[in-house]
């Protein structure tokens, strides 16, 4: 099982706004099959290393959408797991705010409370034999 592994680091928010949104909540829950925790928990990681871990997962497409006169565009999720078994996914969008050094995570609950991280601890994603959830 391959694994990622990263420094904690406060990001802007702006994720917390975006995947709040129905048009990305419904297809996330479709994609991960959870129900999303409203905000990310973001890492720095070796940009080389982020390559090469996300290239042995099956990403998905989640589609861009128009809401109130705004376009939100489209992103790809990423579906991986934590130490304690539990499902989350990583997204990247079309158009990110960040580097690729950062990646964000989604998951059902809040990470950082869930496991008690601040900003400078150390996390680690797996990538590994992921159960679908059915497309409905």
């Amino acid at each position: 099982m391959q694994e990622l592994e990263g420094t904690v680091v406060s990001g802007a928010e702006r994720a917390q706004e975006l995947i709040s949104k129905p048009g990305y909540r419904v297809q996330l829950r479709r994609m991960l099959g959870i129900d999303i925790f409203p905000g990310t928990l973001n890492l720095e990681v070796d940009e080389e290393e982020r390559e090469s871990f996300l290239a042995q997962i099956r990403g998905f497409e989640i589609t861009g959408f128009s809401e109130e006169e705004n376009e939100f565009g489209m992103l790809f999720v990423y579906p991986v797991f934590f130490e304690n078994g539990q499902k989350g996914g990583v997204i990247v969008p079309e158009k990110a705010e960040h580097g690729s050094e950062i990646i964000e995570i989604v998951a059902a609950d809040n990470l950082r409370k869930k496991f008690g991280l601040s900003d400078g601890s150390s996390f680690r994603i797996f990538a590994g034999d992921y159960v679908y959830p059915e497309k409905t």
